[in-house]
């Protein structure tokens, strides 16, 4: 394999979830999702009005804003998702302080 071929397979695989700090959450269908345009953020939340969980966290919302690459095909899988009644699970950062996951990734199991 030629090294450029080696670095460019390293470029990509830098940007898989797993190149990010935090862990997935549970999976669960999704029920209301909001869009805000002051903050151009994006709130997902499970249909079964419980809390997203990853690993020891519980968080009431999934978030992912504007300033993250990707927020429109992230809106795409969720509410195709949602139509769909496929389940979904996140891969981010929990901040209990806030009550909010911030995902960097959409995974579907």
């Amino acid at each position: 394999m030629k090294i450029s071929t080696r670095i460019a397979c390293l470029a990509v695989l830098g940007f898989a979830p797993s190149a990010f700090a935090g862990e997935w959450t549970a999976t669960s269908l999704v029920g209301e999702v909001q869009y805000t345009t002051t903050t151009q953020t994006l709130y997902i939340y499970r249909a079964d009005t419980s809390n997203w969980t990853a690993g020891g966290c519980t968080v009431v919302t999934a978030q992912l804003g504007s300033s993250f690459p990707g927020v429109k095909e992230m809106l795409s899988i969720v509410m195709t998702a949602r139509v769909t009644g496929t389940t979904l699970k996140f891969f981010g950062d929990c901040n209990t302080s806030t009550g909010y996951f911030t995902a960097h990734s959409v995974g579907v199991p």
